[in-house]
């Protein structure tokens, strides 16, 4: 017998990682997409954690890049912490707020003493922008089609210094610094256990602080989830499989354009959800590199995200 979804596309699984797939990203958006729609007057509150590992650079390779003249400074792995808050306004209109914490650690060679080489001592923690976001639902047969849209608030911090107090860079601060805005649309359809989507959204990112922007972002998403035929005694399992395609356009830095900041990636995300009590659910996924296409980053080594919402009703349903 199969029971009500559990709602594993409630959690924004193309917000996630368009966040986390690029190092600057500290945005994810602004659009809360993925699941089906909350019923009007229901609130969904969540937590998601999710890690991003880069492939390292070693001492003696950055030493040896930075002595050719090489800028030497990247990411060693990123932590994102967010509180996400959704609410049925209509039943074809969703409301949505996230807030986020962004920890980072960093590899760098220093200009003042080459020989040093920083590593775990690098950190960059802060508050993160906040995110408004909204979805619309247009038509419901015979496929569901609704537009998303959201704005991107730079509450965070954004200067952050080194040992040596000096000003990180723009894309090593926990917060942007500048407002942001997105537009996209989705598909979805249904087929008892099993639905499909596809998502598609455009990132406008504008200068904020120290004369730096951003590069603009397309995010395109194919996704499937399946829910599994188990007894009714059991919590709901869903699995599911996305296809996660980024294009990242260069930031720009007091005028300047950062050709090294380009990045075109896809990711294969598998992911699995339970309900272990009704209106909780509980989502693992971990993105999978397919292709990364950096002008200058490392390659991503590994990621994950767990995410936990509970939904609930104001009507007393």
């Amino acid at each position: 017998m199969l029971r009500p979804k559990s709602g594993w596309f409630s959690i924004p699984i193309l917000v996630a990682f368009t966040t986390i797939a690029h190092a600057h990203g500290t945005e994810s958006h602004g659009i809360a997409s993925g699941g089906s729609f909350l019923p009007s007057g229901d609130i969904r509150i969540g937590w998601s954690t999710q890690c991003v590992k880069r492939k390292e650079i070693n001492t003696l390779q950055a030493v040896l890049m930075q002595r050719a003249g090489k800028d030497v400074h990247d990411f060693k792995y990123e932590w994102l912490h967010t509180l996400n808050l959704n609410y049925g306004l209509m039943e074809d209109v969703e409301i949505g707020a996230q807030f986020g914490y962004r920890q980072l650690r960093s590899i760098f060679v220093d200009d003042i003493r080459p020989a040093f080489v920083g590593s775990e001592d690098r950190p960059s923690d802060g508050v993160s922008d906040m995110q408004l976001s909204g979805r619309w639902r247009l038509m419901h047969d015979p496929f569901e089609l609704y537009v998303l849209a959201g704005v991107g608030i730079p509450i965070g911090q954004t200067n952050n210094h080194d040992l040596l107090g000096r000003r990180y860079e723009p894309e090593f601060q926990p917060c942007s610094g500048g407002w942001s805005s997105s537009v996209g649309f989705g598909l979805a359809k249904s087929w008892g256990p099993l639905s499909g989507r596809f998502e598609a959204q455009e990132t406008l990112r504008f200068e904020g602080q120290h004369e730096y922007k951003f590069g603009d972002v397309t995010a395109l998403r194919l996704g499937a989830s399946y829910q599994l035929p188990l007894p009714s005694s059991l919590p709901p399992v869903t699995v599911s499989s996305d296809l996660l395609t980024t294009f990242y356009e260069p930031d720009v830095d007091h005028g300047e354009t950062i050709g090294a900041h380009r990045a075109k990636l896809l990711f294969w995300v598998p992911g699995i959800s339970f309900e272990p009590i009704h209106g909780l659910s509980v989502n693992i996924t971990a993105p999978l590199p397919v292709m990364q296409n950096w002008a200058q980053h490392q390659k991503i080594d590994y990621a994950v995200q767990i995410s936990i919402a509970y939904t609930f009703s104001l009507l007393g349903r």
